[in-house]
C-alpha cells in the first residue's frame, strides 16, 4: 500500500494541509456567513412570529372582555326588556279588570233593577190575584157583592202586615 509507505509522508502531510486549510478556508469565508445570515434571518422571523403572537394574544383577549361585556349588556339589557314587558301586561291586566269589573258592577246593578221590578211587578200581580180571589170568596161565602175598593183596602192592610 502506497499510502503507508515512510517516504510518500511528507508529500501526503503537504497536500493534507493545502486541502484542509483549502477546505478551511472556504468554509470559514463562505459556509459559515450564509449560515450565520440564516440563523439570523431565523431569529428575527422567529422573534417577530413571537412578537406579533403576543400582539394578537393581547388583541384577543382585548375582544373577547369587549364581547364578555357585550354579553353582560346585552343580558342586563334583555332583563330590562323582560320586566318593562311584564309591567305593560300587568298594567293592561289591572285596567282590563277595572273595566271588567265596571262592566260586572253595571251588570249586577242592571239585574238588580230587573230583579226589583219583577218583584214588585209580582207582588202587584199577587195583590191583583188575591183581589179577585177575595171578592170571589166573599160573594161565593157570603152571598153579598163587596165593593172591590174595600177588598183593596182590606188585602193592601194585610200585605202591610206581612211585611
Amino acid at each position: 500500500m502506497p499510502q503507508f509507505d515512510p517516504t510518500t509522508f511528507s508529500s501526503q502531510i503537504f497536500w493534507l494541509i493545502i486541502t484542509f486549510s483549502t477546505l478551511y478556508l472556504i468554509v470559514w469565508k463562505f459556509i459559515i456567513p450564509k449560515m450565520n445570515n440564516i440563523l439570523e434571518k431565523r431569529e428575527s422571523v422567529i422573534a417577530h412570529d413571537l412578537d406579533r403572537a403576543k400582539e394578537l394574544q393581547s388583541e384577543a383577549e382585548k375582544i373577547l372582555t369587549d364581547y364578555e361585556i357585550a354579553i353582560s349588556n346585552a343580558f342586563e339589557k334583555k332583563a330590562e326588556e323582560i320586566k318593562k314587558a311584564t309591567d305593560n301586561c300587568k298594567k293592561e291586566a289591572e285596567i282590563k279588570n277595572l273595566e271588567l269589573n265596571k262592566k260586572l258592577e253595571e251588570n249586577i246593578n242592571n239585574a238588580e233593577k230587573r230583579i226589583l221590578l219583577a218583584k214588585t211587578e209580582a207582588i202587584k200581580e199577587i195583590n191583583n190575584v188575591a183581589i179577585e180571589i177575595a171578592d170571589v170568596t166573599a160573594t161565593s161565602l157570603t152571598g153579598i157583592n163587596f165593593e172591590k175598593s174595600a177588598i183593596e183596602d182590606l188585602v193592601k192592610d194585610i200585605s202591610k202586615v206581612g211585611k
